[in-house]
């Protein structure tokens, strides 16, 4: 029955936190505030703690007494009274009993402990799971953010080397450059290309990992960090409350 409420709780949770692709230009403070309000983990530890809260409301309760009723005997055709033969004035037995669960040995005083005990393990853990979200976040925006910036750097030095094949086409046709020469600059620049293509593709995918710890529902890779690396260095460790 926890389980099933636990997991409604966490199911109407998620239903009021779904999240679209961030836009262009998410800093890393967006990051973490968007990866606090959606990340699954996270949201599985704060029901842990409503559960938790339930469970040690519950130890304190006393529990209700409880009333029962049933028929243990009907009598047959043949046990018959005055007042007719019909199911109701036939002779049958009886019990009505009311019980209340009366808990001794200091059982009540140990439920509680282990409820309090409960509490305070869901809150260690929502604490955990908050320091591994920061830590996650931190770590692949940093990643998008270098792979952003390697993809551009291939991107440029492959226009660069493309800009010189041209160039030495040109030589190669006036006679100025050999076609060994010639061909080794375009492999270069081919080769720079292709790396500039997986450079990229390297950031998309790093960029879908942090979509993915902001609980993103269908993380494409299209956003851009919106810092850079001068300001990565300012930040300070974050202090978790």
């Amino acid at each position: 029955m926890a389980l099933v409420l636990t997991l409604a709780i966490l199911a109407a949770a998620r239903a009021d936190t779904n999240v679209v692709s961030p836009v262009n230009g998410l800093t890393l403070q967006d990051a973490k505030r968007l990866a606090f309000l959606h990340n699954w983990d996270l949201l599985a530890s704060k029901v842990g703690i409503d559960a938790a809260q339930a469970q040690l409301v519950v130890a304190k309760e006393f529990p209700n007494p409880t009333a029962s009723w049933s028929t243990a005997k009907i009598g047959t055709h043949e046990a018959t009274t005055s007042l007719g033969n019909g199911l109701w004035e036939r002779s049958y037995d009886t019990i009505a009993a009311i019980s209340q669960l009366i808990e001794i040995g200091g059982k009540r005083s140990h439920r509680q402990e282990a409820s309090r005990a409960g509490m305070i393990g869901a809150r260690a853990r929502f604490m955990d799971a908050k320091r591994t979200l920061v830590q996650g976040v931190t770590k692949a925006y940093t990643a998008a953010l270098l792979a952003g910036q390697n993809a551009l750097i291939l991107k440029d030095s492959a226009g660069y080397l493309r800009r010189e094949a041209e160039i030495g086409e040109i030589r190669f046709t006036a006679g100025d450059l050999s076609d060994a020469d010639l061909k080794q600059i375009l492999i270069a620049a081919e080769q720079f290309e292709l790396q500039a293509k997986a450079a990229e593709a390297a950031a998309v995918q790093a960029r879908i990992s942090v979509e993915i710890l902001m609980g993103v529902n269908q993380p494409n890779g299209t956003w851009r960090p919106a810092d850079n690396l001068e300001q990565m260095d300012l930040v300070s460790p974050p202090t978790l409350k």
